[in-house]
């Protein structure tokens, strides 16, 4: 069995990307940007509270080497007012693909949604959220050690458009 040359791993920006995500003003985004503050700022209440109580998605993000649309099913949650994707510790094209190209489609309740991206680091968040009293975020305790998912596991924001 041969072994696989893997490339170096493009980091937040680079060329012909868009600028880091989780750089940039208070809220993460440049002046300007088309994206919220918060991942719910300018979307309908009442969509918010749909879209909230919906576990399973999918999203298309556009694939890092390929540059063509990749659409996968995920689970999304809704925590301190914000959409969260994460995943158990380890590598995922969604997240590789999102670094490169922080723009995807959330698709859910019969809508595409444009959404954007960013990358969640801080280990307090991340810890509140792998701690809170939900069965379903619990899983992931079942699988990786309380620390290990703070530390590693990918997660970010998604962003809905204001």
């Amino acid at each position: 069995m041969g072994h696989r040359h893997e490339r170096p791993r493009r980091q937040w920006g680079g060329s012909g990307t868009t600028r880091r995500p989780d750089r940039g003003g208070a809220d993460g985004w440049s002046p300007g940007s088309p994206w919220g503050v918060g991942t719910v700022s300018g979307v309908d209440d009442g969509l918010v509270d749909q879209l909230a109580a919906t576990r399973t998605i999918e999203i298309t993000t556009v694939g890092r080497r390929s540059g063509q649309p990749v659409r996968i099913e995920i689970w999304w949650f809704h925590f301190e007012n914000r959409f969260i994707i994460t995943g158990t510790p380890g590598r995922r094209g969604w997240l590789a693909n999102l670094r490169a190209e922080p723009r995807m489609t959330v698709h859910a309740l019969g809508q595409d949604l444009p959404a954007g991206a960013r990358l969640l680091t801080d280990r307090a968040f991340r810890r509140r959220f792998f701690t809170q009293p939900n069965a379903e975020v619990g899983w992931y305790l079942s699988q990786s050690p309380l620390d290990e998912l703070v530390d590693t596991a990918p997660m970010i924001e998604v962003l809905l458009p204001s």
